[in-house]
């Protein structure tokens, strides 16, 4: 406590003798080479990793809520992020990128750690608006493995990865199903996509599958080259992810960084930055920014809670025509429509006033 008075400043401390104590938890270090069996047997002393057991023995490895709400991440749960193994062979049968964080997010993604370490070239790439699922491979049944979310398509409660199997069988015809099927089971690999499903996940797009990276379905992580990608994407005749930029010093990349973070007109999520050694982070764009919040005022409009902390939250103009707005509409449409659907509307709406206003003019 600081007290201040006229010519003097006192400082008085008081102990507080009420408080959970800190349990000390050592963080649990593997070795890079470490086998999936010794790994396994550290998840055990790891309070931030869960274990989902899933059909056809598969069990999924996770970071915990708590992990992602207390931040706390270390070369494992990092590591486990959509990681799919078969408990009977040992043998992982799907895997995801491991976690990786915003600009900003974490330590080691900040402009002051960035400017030292990355690594040129830097690569930019497109981020997508849907959701991630992979098609690995479950040798001991012969059969491709689709995932997403933590679930594979066999678990019927959870439907993202039932919908990445069935987007999966209607993008792509037998002869190609074969080839992929023998392409991830020779080369011990997962096809990494983003979907786009508008009618049951609703974003900027149709139906697809976009295909992002082939991953390595082994413990480190490590994927092919984006040659690859490409090479695969052009013979399956489908979308991959796009390449929008190559910087090769720091000066390039951080003038493209400073222009693209405050540009609202860019209407796409972010991009996805990767260096010369594999490092990632990403970037968020202030479209996306601006949308996810007024997600959660839609919802907070919709279930008619309310309105003053909304209103309190709102710092620009356009988030207070778009709330404006939405308290004019029918309850009934806001509430069973998506953000991207509104947002549509809105547009609309905003299109025609600035038509009829030039008119008037």
């Amino acid at each position: 406590m600081l007290k201040i008075t006229a010519g003097r400043i006192e400082t008085h401390e008081i102990d507080n003798p009420v408080y959970r104590a800190s349990e000390n938890k050592q963080p649990v270090f593997v070795q890079p080479n470490v086998t999936l069996d010794d790994f396994l047997a550290h998840l055990d002393q790891h309070e931030y990793v869960q274990e989902l057991k899933l059909p056809h023995d598969i069990s999924s490895l996770n970071f915990t809520k708590k992990a992602f709400s207390e931040r706390q991440w270390d070369e494992i749960n990092v590591k486990v992020r959509g990681l799919f193994i078969n408990m009977t062979s040992k043998q992982i049968v799907s895997r995801s990128y491991n976690k990786f964080f915003n600009i900003d997010e974490r330590p080691e993604t900040r402009m002051q750690h960035l400017v030292n370490h990355l690594q040129f070239p830097v690569t930019v790439y497109d981020k997508a608006n849907g959701y991630l699922g992979t098609v690995g491979f479950n040798d001991i049944k012969d059969e491709l493995v689709f995932t997403s979310k933590s679930y594979t398509s066999h678990v019927k409660q959870n439907h993202h990865a039932a919908w990445v199997e069935e987007l999966f069988y209607a993008t792509f015809d037998e002869a190609q199903v074969d080839y992929i099927k023998s392409y991830v089971r020779d080369n011990h690999v997962s096809l990494v996509f983003e979907v786009i499903l508008p009618e049951k996940d609703p974003h900027i797009d149709h139906d697809q599958l976009i295909l992002l990276d082939i991953v390595k379905r082994q413990l480190s992580y490590e994927k092919e080259p984006f040659a690859e990608v490409k090479r695969l994407s052009e013979q399956l005749g489908m979308r991959r992810k796009q390449q929008v930029a190559v910087f090769y010093d720091w000066t390039s990349f951080y003038k493209w960084y400073q222009s693209v973070s405050y540009d609202d007109t860019i209407k796409e999520e972010g991009y996805v930055i990767e260096d010369n050694s594999g490092f990632m982070t990403k970037l968020k764009l202030p479209y996306y920014h601006f949308w996810k919040q007024m997600r959660s005022i839609k919802q907070g409009v919709a279930d008619k809670r309310s309105t003053q902390k909304y209103m309190q939250a709102l710092q620009i103009a356009e988030q207070a025509r778009f709330y404006t707005w939405l308290l004019e509409q029918d309850p009934v449409n806001v509430r069973n429509c998506s953000i991207i659907e509104l947002r549509s509307q809105f547009e609309q709406t905003e299109a025609g006033h600035l038509n009829n206003d030039g008119i008037n003019a």
